[in-house]
Formats: structure tokens, sequence, C-alpha cells
């Protein structure tokens, strides 16, 4: 929800030259071939004017007829021509300039779009409706499911039985949960507080301490999962095995880090400049950070509701007794429950994503944001739910293939490995398109196929594939998320497995770090959604010819 984009355009942010300029459009096609009938009306033929010096045997081409040539086209022969010309009706008569706007006046102020696409732009159509209809059908199903457990369920039957039971070890970790929720949140707000006022000094400190934080971590968790009770038969226990395994992605993230610290330093001083430019957008408009953070409470407020529900699902199945020993075995229904529960847990996290990301219009007689997310809730609210869908699909395609990759083994297993890495590239390229065709439809009110279409094309028209140092850039703004979400995914694994002595202490675990981490990229997106609209600024203002803001220009070029 990033208003400082375009909450002053309609302040004539650009000077007199670009007024006239605002009558082109700002999308063209090439143009269709006339047919035979209608040629001679088109083009009339001048006879005589082919210079045929050109053909001489001396190997030599002569100049072409500029004059002839302007002359058809219908340009001035003292005009040049753009690159992007070629793909253009009706050329453009302008060339770039330089501007002297403000940066909030210069990220694309309304004379930079053209009338023909923001004439009918408050008067929006309901897109995607029935993408809108079967998420708000699906949300209700899964509340009124957890509802009719939350009544009709009881943990009274597993007391004294604690092995086997996954809902005691949810159970067990809620405090552990609960704290981590709360922590997340509180870090995540100073770190959003801090990266206004000193992005260099943090963003610097920050690739100086991961490395040693991660080493710090891998040597935490390697020392906990030797310190496990042994089984009766002397044997640890398998997830003190799958902690030493999972002590090799902090490991990994130290050694990346460490490297790009070492290799990288002209990237990441681009990157701190990109990150700067953002920065400066969320001073000049607070009322963006408000927006987010009201939508981060409310992800907050479905993430316990929604955790409560899901505890529940643990509790549909029946006792098996053996020699005595009590284990609890959950009913089939309940293996499609959990994992329609997570699907909808994805998806609705997609969608606040996607409101949060809904860029607004130009309303000069109201603030902007709220008209971005009353367009976000309304009319495009179709659109936001078919890009979070397409999102939390692929992204639930990856975490199913890695399951069964882990499960299992033998021949299957490369394949499976080769399936994830498909699956994990694929999940970049859609977040990447869905993030500027969200960008798009709030500006334009479009559907989603139809944003994701056009934004191609500007990308396309400009030889542009994406922002050169995206990926640094969302490493340096997401460590902290991923650092939260491991601390806490691991101290919640670790006290459920050796103070519960639960053999489902990795189900807390997960919980624990998935939560936390989905949180604080919420704040974190502020700052990588800034970026992306204004990336998509920059590249409306390349694909018409003219440079609204200096600093986003010399930022992203």
């Amino acid at each position: 929800m990033f208003s400082s984009i375009w909450s002053k355009r309609g302040s004539g942010g650009g000077d007199s030259s670009s007024a006239s300029e605002s009558h082109q459009p700002l999308f063209f096609t090439v143009p269709s071939i006339v047919g035979e009938e209608d040629l001679e009306e088109s083009i009339s033929l001048h006879g005589g004017r082919v210079v045929y010096s050109e053909y001489e045997d001396d190997g030599e081409e002569a100049e072409p007829d500029e004059e002839f040539w302007n002359e058809l086209s219908g340009r001035p022969s003292s005009s040049k021509q753009a690159p992007a010309d070629i793909y253009l009706d009706i050329p453009t008569m302008h060339s770039a300039r330089r501007s002297r706007d403000s940066l909030s006046e210069g990220l694309l102020p309304s004379n930079a779009i053209p009338p023909a696409l923001t004439s009918n732009v408050g008067l929006r159509k309901y897109k995607d409706v029935p993408f809108a209809g079967l998420y708000l059908f699906l949300l209700l199903i899964m509340f009124l499911t957890g509802v009719i457990l939350f009544f009709t369920t009881t943990s009274s039957r597993l007391e004294g039985y604690t092995h086997g039971a996954v809902f005691l070890a949810i159970n067990g970790c809620a405090g552990s949960i609960a704290f981590s929720i709360v922590f997340t949140f509180v870090a995540a707000v100073v770190w959003i507080y801090f990266m206004r006022s000193c992005v260099k000094v943090l963003v610097w400190s920050t690739l100086t301490v991961v490395p040693v934080v991660t080493a710090i971590m891998f040597i935490w968790v390697i020392r906990a999962s030797s310190t496990g009770k042994l089984r009766d038969s002397g044997d640890p226990d398998p997830q003190d095995d799958s902690l030493r395994i999972l002590s090799l992605a902090p490991l990994g993230i130290c050694a990346i880090y460490a490297s790009l610290l070492y290799w990288q330093k002209r990237r990441v001083e681009k990157a701190v400049t990109v990150i700067e430019l953002a920065s400066e957008i969320l001073r000049d408009n607070p009322e963006m950070l408000k927006v987010s953070l009201l939508i981060l409470g409310a992800y907050i407020a479905f993430s316990v509701i929604w955790l409560i529900f899901f505890s529940r699902l643990f509790l549909v199945g029946h006792m098996i007794f053996n020699n005595g020993d009590g284990i609890w075995v959950m009913d089939t229904s309940a293996h499609l429950l959990i994992g329609f529960f997570l699907f909808m847990y994805l998806w609705t996290s997609a969608v606040l994503g996607n409101i949060q990301r809904h860029e607004p219009e130009n309303f000069k007689e109201q603030s902007p944001t709220q008209i971005a997310l009353s367009h976000a809730l309304t009319t495009s609210f179709g659109t936001v739910c078919f890009g979070g869908l397409i999102l939390s699909s692929v992204q639930a395609l990856a975490y199913i293939t890695r399951f069964l990759k882990k499960k299992l083994k033998g021949k299957l297993n490369p394949i499976f490995y080769c399936i994830y890495i498909f699956m994990q590239c694929l999940d970049g390229v859609v977040d990447s398109i869905n993030n500027y065709s969200i960008v798009y439809v709030g500006i334009f009110g479009m559907s989603f196929c139809s944003a994701a279409l056009e934004a191609t094309k500007i990308f396309r028209r400009n030889l542009i594939t994406g922002l050169k140092t995206g990926l640094i850039t969302k490493m340096i703004l997401y460590i902290g998320s991923v650092i939260l979400a491991l601390t806490c995914g691991f101290a919640t694994f670790i006290f459920a497995t050796h103070s519960l002595e639960s053999p489902y202490g990795y189900v807390s675990g997960i919980i624990a770090s998935l939560i936390p981490f989905y949180i604080s990229q919420f704040i974190t997106s502020i700052m990588m959604n800034t970026i992306d609209a204004t990336f998509f600024c920059y590249a409306i203002d390349l694909d018409v010819n003219m440079n609204h803001c200096n600093k986003a220009h010399e930022a992203f070029s």
C-alpha cells in the first residue's frame, strides 16, 4: 500500500512542456498492415523518388533519402526517432528530460499517464469476481469447521498418554509460540523504524552480524542435538538426528553472506542506494506504514484463530491400546483437513500481502492510501485473490515436493529433487509477476491476466527483465525474517523434544517458524513492495521516454 508514488500525482509535478504529451497513449501496438484496397488512400505513391545510385557496382551504399522517408512517416526531418518508437502507432514527439520535481511529486505525476488510460479509472468495475467468491466460500468453510471442532472435540481422552499426540505437543508449546509472535512483531517494528533513518549503517551492520549469528546458531543446534535423551534401545532420538541435519541451514547462510560481503560489495552498494530511495519514500508518506501495520494486525489475529482451530484437527481420531499403552491414531479425514487448513493459511497470507501491495490511483479529495485499501477490498478483491491463489498454489506444490523428497528414498529421490528445484525457480518467477501485476491493477483497475500481460509488455518494450540488484536487495531485506524464523523454530523444536519429550516436536517447530516468518515478512514487504512499485514507475518512465524522478533513474539505471 504505497501512496507515496501516487499521492501527489495530481499536484502537477511535471512542467508545462508535458501537458501536450499527456494526450499520447501509454501502450501502443505494432501498426497493422493495411489492405490492398486502402493502400492508395493511406499512402500516396510518389514516382521517381527511389535513388538508384545506391546500387552502383563500387559496392558502396549511398545514404537513404531521409526527406522521402520523413515525408511518408509524417515526422519533421529534424526529429530523431527513439529506440522504442519502432513499436508505436503514434511516434513520440518529446525527448527525455531531467526533472526538477520533488521525490513524491516526481514518482509518476498524473500528466505522465495519458487520459485515455485514466479517464475511467474512478468508475471501476469488479474484476475476477469468481475467485473472490471462491476464496470467501473456502474461508467460511474453514472457520465453520474450526468452530465445530472447537466445541465438539476434547483433549480429556489424551490425559496420561503424552506420546503419539500432536495436539499435546502444540498445546504444550503454546506459550513459546505466543512469545515468538510477540517477539517477532516487536523486532520487525524496531527494524523498520531504524531502516527509515539510517539505512547504510543498518544494512552493513546486518551483513556483518549475520555470519556471526548464524555460526553461533549452528553451534547451538549441534550442541542441543547431542544432549537429547536416548531411547530404551540406546539409540538417539530421530528428531535429534533431524536437528543435526537442519543445523546445516544456518551454516549455509553463514557461508553465503560471508561471500556476499567479500565478493559482492559493489552490488551491495547499489542495493543500498535502492533501499535508501525506498526509505525516503517511507519518510515522506507515513500513512503507508500505518496501513501496513493495520493489515499486519489483521494477519496476527487471523494467525492466532487459525492456530487454535488447526490444533483441534489433531483431536479427530481414536485411541488404540497396545499392552496397556495408549496410542492416538488420527482419522483419514483429519489428514485432508490439515492439508486444507495449511493451504488456506498460505492463500490468506498471499491475499493480505497483495492488499498491502495494491497501489492507489489519483484521487485529490481523499487519501490515496485509503482509496487503494478500499479498492483492494472491493472492486479489485477478486484480482487480489486470483494472484494469491496462483502464488499459494505454487508454494503448496513446492512444500509437497519437498515433503515427498524427504519421505521417498531410492530411485525416486533424484526425480523429486529436480522437481523441487524447478518449483523453487517457478515460485520466484510467479512472485515477481504477481508483484508487478498487483501494482498495475491498483493503478488501472484491470483484471489480473490483463495486468500481467500489460506489465510484461512494458518491460519487453524497454528491454527490462527486472531489477538488476533484486536478488541481493531481497537477501538484505529478508535475512532478518529468516533469522527470526530459524531462532523461534529451533527453540520451540528443542523445547518440545527435550522438555516435553514429544515425538512430534518438529510439528511445533514448523509452526513456531512459519508464523513468525510471515509476520516479519509483512514488515519487510513494506520496503520491498515500495521498491517494486518505484521500479515499475521507472519502467513507465522509460516507456514514455521521460524522466519524472532523477533519483529513481539514478538508482535503477
